[in-house]
């Protein structure tokens, strides 16, 4: 699901809802997909290389000019057999590549990371 609601200061987020049926692996590989998606870029009018997602959809730049990915929420929805609980650790130690970033300076981290949450 994607949601926007700039009036309440979400300008773009990404909902993903886990039921409790798919293994942390599934998780990852869905969360991958995202940040290949994210990555995807076409040719604006004017030539440049830009987000593709940022056709369909705008966010506000960030402090330095840059666009960051829109974040993606994780809600852990315990209907199924699987306990969230034990998926969230092993889910967090496949994807960090994704969400943890890097830092240029000391105080400004690079973007090109999405943003997750998880929530039940």
């Amino acid at each position: 699901m994607v949601l926007t609601a700039t009036q309440d200061q979400v300008p773009l987020l990404f909902i993903e809802v886990d039921n409790c049926h798919e293994t942390a692996e599934e998780l990852a590989a869905k969360l991958e997909k995202y940040a290949r998606f994210f990555r995807r870029t076409v040719k604006d009018t004017d030539g440049k290389e830009r987000p593709m997602w940022s056709t369909r959809w705008t966010v506000p730049e960030q402090r330095y000019g840059e666009m960051p990915h829109p974040p993606v929420l994780l809600v852990f929805n315990h209907i199924g057999e699987r306990n969230p609980r034990g998926t969230m650790p092993r889910l967090r130690d496949l994807t960090r590549h994704i969400w943890k970033g890097e830092w240029m300076r000391a105080t400004t981290p690079t973007t090109g990371r999405s943003r997750s949450s998880r929530s039940g």
